[in-house]
């Protein structure tokens, strides 16, 4: 099957869209800087009524119960902490831009869902291996944005591609190189570079499928990849009723978890704390 626009056509219907609200990109850049302070962050999130109100919503909510409630994006960012904050404008980010270009044929929920999820193993395994925690878990959330763009500027393109998934019985990675010549991974990884995100995270995104050996050696990549595969293995944001979904499980590079250091009875403690990590993050972010 050959595609209807190329690969270069693709990715400048991709670089149409509308970029990341500037706060949040403002606060993605912060992820590795050191030398964030909570009054920065405060006066990037006092610039965004978006963001101010999904922050404050959150720190006064009964899961926080802050005696007399809080007003202060200051404040807020005390008690939630860089890392909520992070997550929370990145997820904001996310919703923001579907909603602008929302589609009947994709399942929103479904995806964030997964997202979190992949977001979530990723951050523990981050945690075990002494990797950026808050750049794994940025990474975990944004590793199908590609899918993302493509619905927003390809309906018809999303549409042959799940046709095409559905009547071969394959991932959908396999179905997006044969109707697009490209995959999610690629142009998410365009997208986020276009948002001036950090290149460990793009590198990830761009990689996260790739079950030999990636184009980039990086143990990031490697976390991301083995995360995805975790996430389908534990069954987290995927509804039970969707088997058709439920039942396909990436495979998993060997050479992610050689070059990670990582074994199964490693994982395996971790399955807990990770359903647990999910279950906090989704209720976080009303999901």
């Amino acid at each position: 099957m050959n595609s209807v626009h190329s690969v270069e056509e693709i990715l400048k219907s991709v670089e149409a869209l509308p970029s990341m609200p500037r706060a949040v990109a403002e606060i993605m850049r912060t992820i590795d800087d050191e030398n964030t302070t909570p009054e920065m962050l405060a006066r990037i999130i006092e610039s965004d009524i978006g963001l101010l109100a999904g922050v404050l919503k959150l720190v006064n909510s009964s899961y926080y119960a802050v005696s007399g409630g809080v007003s202060s994006p200051h404040q807020a960012v005390i008690i939630l902490g860089f890392n909520t904050i992070r997550n929370l404008a990145c997820s904001e980010g996310i919703s923001s831009f579907f909603r602008k270009n929302k589609s009947s044929d994709f399942n929103f929920d479904r995806f964030i869902r997964h997202s979190i999820a992949v977001a979530c193993c990723a951050k523990l395994l981050a945690r075990e291996l002494k990797l950026n925690t808050e750049i794994a878990f940025v990474a975990g959330l944004l590793h199908d944005v590609g899918q993302l763009a493509v619905v927003a500027t390809l309906p018809d393109m999303y549409r042959t591609v799940q046709e095409y998934k559905k009547l071969h019985g394959c991932h959908i990675s396999e179905a997006e190189q044969v109707v697009m010549g490209t995959d999610h991974a690629q142009i998410g990884a365009h997208l986020v570079k276009r948002w001036n995100f950090p290149i460990e995270i793009s590198d990830a995104i761009r990689c996260h499928h790739q079950i030999f050996d990636p184009d980039k050696d990086s143990r990031m990549v490697d976390l991301i990849h083995v995360s995805e595969v975790l996430s389908h293995a534990l069954d987290l944001g995927v509804p039970s009723q969707l088997q058709e979904d439920a039942d396909q499980v990436p495979p998993l590079s060997d050479g992610a978890m050689h070059r990670l250091k990582l074994s199964f009875q490693q994982l395996e403690p971790l399955f807990d704390e990770i359903e647990d990590e999910y279950s906090d993050v989704t209720q976080l972010l009303g999901v």
